[in-house]
């Protein structure tokens, strides 16, 4: 009686798993697929459960030969040659634990163990610095032009360059002052000094005339 039980239990591990463990980890928040391969189980019903998948409250999906079935974030894709391939979205950290992918078969069904792992992801923070932007004014005697870009400059730079330009302002506007007076008192000098002349020339004319009447009266 006990050798036909040990028999029994030899006979049930062999044809319990064929000894494929299947290893996958993967971070939250996505998706992972695997494929599980079984022998002469092409036109077999093939199940998806949970571990220790001794009921039908540890199987989270079932599978008809060369059909496709979905419930939830687990799909299941027969192909037809005895392997069908398992789909699990959006991973939760809870996740982590043992599966089995199993045919059904007369007497026992056969077991491929899969081991999930989800792994917490890390965020990534990344900082941008931005560039700082800079007004850089040219001006000249005649005419001013104002140009605004982008300038990588310190600040200590921007504000010597508007310094600059402040203290020019009034410098152009000074000179011109200046040229319009000096002008002006430069044509009011030539003004006079034509008045002069005419009036010296008017004078001595008169005296000469006087000196010609006076010559004209002493030879009378």
């Amino acid at each position: 009686m006990k050798i036909n039980s040990f028999l029994c239990c030899l006979l049930y591990a062999g044809t319990l798993t064929d000894g494929t463990i299947i290893n996958l980890e993967e971070f939250e928040g996505r998706s992972v697929s695997f494929q599980c391969s079984h022998r002469l189980a092409g036109s077999n019903n093939k199940y998806f459960c949970k571990d220790p998948c001794i009921s039908t409250g540890d199987i989270l999906l079932t599978l008809e030969p060369g059909r496709r079935a979905e419930s939830g974030r687990i799909a299941l894709m027969d192909s037809g040659d005895g392997s069908f391939t398992v789909t699990f979205s959006n991973l939760q950290l809870s996740d982590s634990q043992k599966y089995w992918c199993a045919v059904e078969r007369t007497g026992f069904d056969t077991y491929v163990e899969v081991q999930l792992t989800v792994k917490k992801a890390v965020k990534i923070v990344t900082t941008v610095i931005p560039d700082v932007s800079s007004t850089r004014t040219y001006q000249n005697t005649n005419t001013t032009h104002l140009t605004t870009g982008i300038d990588t400059a310190e600040p200590t730079k921007l504000s010597t360059a508007l310094n600059f330009t402040a203290e020019e302002g009034p410098n152009i506007k000074t000179g011109t002052i200046v040229c319009a007076t000096v002008g002006g008192v430069g044509l009011i000098v030539i003004l006079l000094l034509a008045v002069c002349c005419r009036k010296s020339r008017k004078t001595s004319k008169l005296k000469q005339h006087e000196y010609c009447n006076s010559a004209n009266k002493i030879k009378v």
